[in-house]
């Protein structure tokens, strides 16, 4: 029965136990401050490791008779250790562990536990970023050892240094791979055949792979290499293993799958000419392939590889290039540095792309990407000025990425390749970018001083005599000590304006941060009429971190200058008054800031981006709407949403989409979406004949009539990509949906990019265009908003050119979406509206296209040539464009009108609608006695405010107007007297009881006839009995109040809370 109590002696010894081995865990286990990296905690690690080791010593003879050995070697130093000496001691142990690998494999299970039991006492004073290669090559020999107790004491190894710095097993595989699958390799290369499977899967089993794809899937180009670089029999043998247990399952398909990797490796490690010789032609037996046709299967990625060995070899990596250089078809010499960096400037964008896929990658270690970023560093740098100047808006997104995304242990690798990039840029280049640079690494100022202190005292101090203009840029830079000294160089160079008298220069000096690149063709130049080059030139910072910082201040500057935006109003209105017709008023300060504050909200991306320039605005008041009638009348100038071509190979079509392409790519926040963008440019500048194979620019193409009317801006974004080589793997092939696809997603961005990519693969590559709309897809997936420029080209390519199956499927689609307006609640309403006046804008493109009968009839006949050169006639090729008018005036005008009104888009619900009820009846006599037709009429002219219409139509009924028809009418011919009686019938009607909207309006009709204090009086009296209704009358009650000076009447009793 005692057993059975909380204080038996059975649960005191299990308590016991249990704190006895907590206890140990403890003793085990150094305290976390010990691994800190500085003099005083390094004295007290090494004393604590000092300790251990005499501890241990004295326990195990056989680490007593080690230890004298190791300490000779790799002495402890405990007084006065300097900085970081926990890890330069480690390293060394590292060095020594890995001296005797040659003495574990060889020796007797005493001497392998002996290193075991060192290695695992010493582990528990690493880091988690700590590179210890010879600890990870010990653990695999101890992994592959026949002593059992020696596999159980490498166990525990892993398992501590698991439980130290949580790591999978497999990810401390892959942090020391290149150096354990060379080490795994000789041990299959000195093992039977029969017995290579169970090492195989003793790695597997121990490091915890999920089976043997999954260690191989990285490890294999290490493990090739020694094999191929043997020669031996026993080599080949080791490989046919390999290629058995590889997914390829035979060895010439996996030299080949993997020769893109393997080879830089094989360049890397050789140790001559010689052994790179002999290896390549054992590939070559193996492959049955000659070598210039494995090094053309994928030559970018293999020069990609090679180049990430910059960090660690980069004298093999220069001799491997020359190699490569070599063995191409057209063979080049590479004499000197010089060469090489030409020669690597056609492959520069790949290599960038490249490096952001591989940082970008969940699949790849942190050790790997300080690595890749090490070589992005030394690459920066070995290309120079003449190259990378050209690429800094590619390299300072990707940098971003990097230095945003990455974790915190890269961040000096992050910061390495971030000063290369600086200091190699020439000043004309650094002062385009400058802002965008300080932006990015002002958040890092106070965690890493040491890394971005150095680059803004490299702007600001060192660069001061050629950066000095651009210096009002960094107005953003925080007042901090740790930029004590580049505040105070930069107040020496900034002369401050006194506001009140220089309001006006101020402001726009302060707007010319907030306006995107090239909004529109004269955006850039209307603003900056009074402003220099160089202050003309920083309109065009993309990046959107510097428009909030300059949002912020503009913001302020508003609002703390009150005054002086009242005077500057009032000046305005005074000229405007006395110049009346003339155009002096828009050119005022005032309307450049509130029309490039309206274009930019027009044309920001998100929402949020979109309510910061709506604040700005808000802050300036009210304003006369004369000052931004140009806004108007140019977002109004264009009925559709897309401006009307024959053909993508118009030239006005490809200046206005390389313009686009470059705007993407400048303002793009991620680098995907900015490589996209890359990508199609390079497309597309081959596309238009402006590509330049051979170096410099031909005369024809400086004759091009596109790129003449692209300014110089525009030239230096795009002169990298006229080189550039770079090519995407295409993606898969999309099944059509028998249904629509508009169903089958619930937001516009998934419908349409899912929607034209199905439409691009539907196209056959039998003319330049169609191959040029086909390589555009990788921009659908990325870049929405670029891709829907190429929307109804493409709509129209495949009208024109493909068969009737696609014009139904179109069709389908088309009435699919219209008829949504049906069903408002199976859609969120701005994907519903969005998608329907997309369709509506297609819709008016191909009507308005096809109206060019002779122009585009031309073109459509040069594509027939290379399609079907028997229907290349005239008059086929005008019956095609004929066709496609036809297929848009079949689509129902009612579903038109009513799917306009959906949608807001009152003009055309009416324009549609009145022709739906004219080709009926011209007379509209029909329609008198229906009640739907004439009410959803009448709809559309009270959302135009139409009243006229509304009073005709009343005229033309034939029976008793209702109630609800009485109020429209009275209100239409501004008899609110009678609109109140009317609506205070409605009111008391019982379904009303339920329904604040009539109650609503006897309010507003109240408040119309000047009776603030009735209104007020009616509205309080309403909510007394459901004050469930006040956000429905609380604007009517607020204005009410505001008419009579009484805010306390806005009071609600707070008893009213619990009725």
């Amino acid at each position: 029965m005692t057993g059975s109590r909380d204080g038996s002696p059975r649960k005191i010894a299990k308590l016991e136990l249990q704190n006895y081995g907590n206890k140990l865990w403890t003793t085990a286990m150094p305290d976390p401050a010990l691994l800190l990296e500085d003099e005083e905690t390094a004295a007290q690690c090494f004393e604590k490791i000092k300790k251990d080791l005499d501890l241990s010593a004295r326990r195990n003879p056989d680490v007593a008779e080690i230890l004298p050995d190791f300490l000779r070697a790799v002495p402890l130093h405990t007084e006065r250790p300097e900085a970081k000496a926990r890890f330069l001691y480690l390293k060394a142990v590292s060095a020594w562990f890995r001296q005797q690998l040659g003495s574990f494999r060889t020796g007797d299970d005493k001497r392998q536990l002996v290193l075991l039991k060192l290695l695992h006492l010493l582990l528990r004073f690493s880091s988690k970023d700590d590179d210890l290669p010879g600890f990870a090559e010990i653990i695999l020999e101890g992994v592959l050892s026949s002593w059992v107790i020696v596999r159980v004491q490498t166990t525990r190894c892993i398992t501590l240094a698991y439980e130290l710095h949580p790591v999978h097993p497999s990810e401390f595989f892959r942090r020391y791979e290149d150096i354990l699958a060379v080490h795994l390799a000789h041990r299959l290369l000195d093992t039977p055949y029969e017995q290579k499977f169970p090492i195989m899967s003793t790695v597997i089993t121990v490091f915890k792979f999920g089976d043997i794809e999954e260690l191989l899937s990285t490890s294999i180009p290490f493990l090739l290499q020694p094999l191929i670089a043997c020669g031996s029999p026993a080599a080949v043998d080791a490989l046919t293993f390999l290629a058995e247990v590889s997914p390829l399952h035979d060895l010439s398909k996996l030299l080949f799958e993997f020769f893109e990797q393997l080879l830089p490796i094989m360049i890397v490690e050789a140790k001559d000419d010689a052994e790179l010789e002999q290896g390549l032609r054992l590939v070559e037996k193996l492959t049955s392939k000659p070598r210039n046709k494995l090094i053309a299967s994928d030559n970018s990625r293999l020069h990609n590889e090679l180049l990430l060995f910059l960090c660690t070899k980069p004298e093999p990596v220069f001799k491997g290039l020359k190699f490569l250089a070599k063995a191409q078809e057209n063979s080049v010499e590479l004499n000197t540095q010089a060469d090489v960096a030409k020669y690597l400037q056609g492959k520069l964008w790949s290599f960038l792309f490249f490096v952001d896929a591989k940082l970008a990658s969940a699949h790849n270690t942190a050790k790997y990407k300080g690595n890749v970023l090490d070589s992005l560093a030394r690459f920066i740098t070995f290309m120079g000025v003449k190259y990378m100047s050209s690429t800094r808006t590619k390299l300072l997104a990707s940098l971003k990425t990097a230095i945003q995304n990455l974790p915190a242990e890269l961040l000096p690798q992050s910061f390495g390749a971030w000063k290369a990039f600086v200091e190699t840029l020439d000043m004309a280049s650094l002062k385009s970018i400058l802002s965008q640079i300080a932006v990015i690494l002002v958040p890092f100022v106070k965690t890493n001083p040491e890394f971005v202190v150095p680059i803004f005292e490299y702007f600001v101090v060192k660069n001061k005599r050629s950066l000095r203009d651009h210096f009002p840029e960094l107005f953003f830079l925080p007042d901090i000590p740790e930029l004590k000294e580049v505040n105070d160089t930069l107040a020496n160079y900034i002369n401050q304006p006194d506001i009140p008298n220089r309001f006006p220069k101020y402001l726009m000096d302060a707007v010319q941060f907030v306006d995107i690149m090239d909004r529109s063709h004269n955006a850039t130049h209307t603003l900056s009429t009074q402003l220099t080059a160089s202050e003309a030139r920083r309109l065009r910072i993309p990046q959107m971190e510097v428009k909030q910082h300059a949002l912020r201040k503009l913001r302020t500057l508003i609002r703390n200058s009150q005054g002086s935006l009242h005077q500057l109003i009032e000046e305005s209105d005074q000229r405007a008054t006395s110049r009346a017709g003339s155009s002096i008023a828009k050119q005022s300060d005032i309307s450049r800031l509130i029309s490039t504050l309206m274009d930019c909200c027009r044309d920001a991306v998100t929402n949020t981006e979109r309510q910061r320039f709506a604040e700005v605005l808000g802050s300036i008041g009210a304003v006369d709407p004369d000052w931004v009638e140009d806004v108007e009348s140019s977002s109004a100038a264009s009925t559709t949403r897309w401006k009307v071509f024959s053909s993508v190979q118009d030239e006005e079509f490809a200046e206005l989409f390389l313009r686009d392409l470059v705007k993407g790519y400048m303002t793009s926040e991620h680098t995907d979406t900015q490589n996209t963008c890359g990508v199609v440019l390079q497309q597309a500048l081959f596309f238009y004949g402006l590509r330049d194979e051979k170096g410099p620019l031909s005369r024809q193409m400086q004759n091009s009539a596109i790129w003449q009317k692209l300014t110089p801006d525009y030239h230096e974004v795009l002169m990298p990509f006229l080189s550039s080589k770079y090519t995407v793997r295409g993606g898969g092939t999309f099944e059509y949906a028998k249904g629509p696809f508009f169903d089958s997603y619930t937001t516009f961005e998934g419908w349409i990019r899912h929607w034209t990519s199905s439409m691009i693969d539907r196209i056959d590559t039998k003319t330049a265009t169609a191959d040029f709309l086909k390589r555009c897809a990788v921009l659908v997936e990325d870049d929405v908003n670029r891709s829907v420029s190429l929307l109804p080209y493409i709509v129209l390519y495949l009208m024109v050119h493909c068969d009737e199956a696609f014009k139904q499927d179109l069709a389908f689609e088309i009435t699919t979406v219209l008829e949504s307006y049906k069903r408002p609640s199976d859609f969120h309403p701005d994907y519903q509206q969005l998608a329907t006046q997309t369709i509506l804008s297609l819709l008016d493109f191909l009507f308005e296209w096809s109206k060019k009968e002779d122009v585009v009839a031309r073109c459509v006949r040069d594509e027939q040539v290379h399609i079907s050169p028997s229907h290349a006639t005239s008059s086929h090729c005008l019956e095609l464009v004929q066709s496609v008018k036809r297929f848009v005036e079949s689509v129902d005008d009612e579903l038109l009108a009513r799917a306009s009104f959906s949608c807001k888009a009152y003009a055309r619900a009416m324009f549609h609608y009145e022709k739906f009820l004219r080709l009926e009846d011209k007379s509209l006599n029909r329609w008198k006695d229906q009640k739907e037709q004439l009410e959803f009429l009448q709809s559309i002219y009270v959302a135009l405010d139409e009243t006229d219409g509304i009073t005709g139509l009343n005229s033309m009924r034939t029976c008793e107007p209702s109630i609800e028809d009485q109020t429209i009418l009275h209100l239409s011919n501004g008899n609110i007297q009678e609109a109140l009686s009317c609506f205070e019938q409605l009111a008391r009607l019982p379904e009303s009881q339920f329904k604040p909207d009539n109650h609503r309006h006897v309010v507003r009709c109240l408040l119309g006839l000047d009776e603030a204090n009735t209104a007020l009086s009616c509205s309080n009296g309403i909510l007394s009995e459901h004050l469930d209704w006040i956000d429905d009358l609380n604007e009517l009650r607020i204005e009410a109040a505001w008419k009579l000076s009484q805010w306390g009447t806005l009071n609600i009793p707070q008893t009213l809370f619990f009725l």
